[in-house]
């Protein structure tokens, strides 16, 4: 009677682990995260950032096309070695937009020119997201200077 208590308790622990990883699988495979297609965009902000959080929405034209996914400081990053007076001291913000690199930048795999980031609210809330759209006087929204390969 002794030796029947390890096989049921062996079963158990074997019942359990393949339980375990089909709702792993599940989970895995069930999100779409695992195939889905990214491109990973670095864009510069020269003011406050108040209320953007990682995990914030990317919208271009109201329509959501990513998330936040990092946000730092440049001179942490890439102004180390340069003295604290003549750093620009930029607010780095990481996003992943959703689609294929191909299709979303073509052949050349660069962002247009006239194509801008800006820091948005979504209401009274103070929670701001990032919003992408084409500008077409580029005067007003020149491209900030830097010396770093992002």
């Amino acid at each position: 009677m002794s030796q029947s208590n390890p096989n049921y308790f062996r079963l158990g622990l074997f019942v359990f682990a393949g339980f375990a990883a089909i709702l792993a699988l599940i989970l895995v495979f069930g999100t779409g995260q695992l195939f889905k297609k990214t491109i990973m965009v670095e864009t510069y902000i020269e003011q406050s950032i108040t209320g953007l959080d990682v995990g914030a929405p990317v919208r271009f034209r109201g329509v959501k096309v990513g998330q936040v996914t990092f946000i730092g400081l440049s001179g942490s990053l890439y102004e180390s070695n340069e003295p604290f007076p003549e750093r620009k001291e930029y607010v780095v913000v990481r996003m992943l937009i959703d689609g294929d690199e191909e299709k979303l930048l073509g052949p050349t795999k660069k962002l247009p020119k006239d194509l801008r980031a800006r820091v948005k609210s979504q209401g009274i809330t103070g929670v701001n997201y990032v919003e992408l759209d084409y500008v077409r006087d580029m005067g007003n929204y020149k491209t900030l200077p830097y010396n770093w390969k992002p």
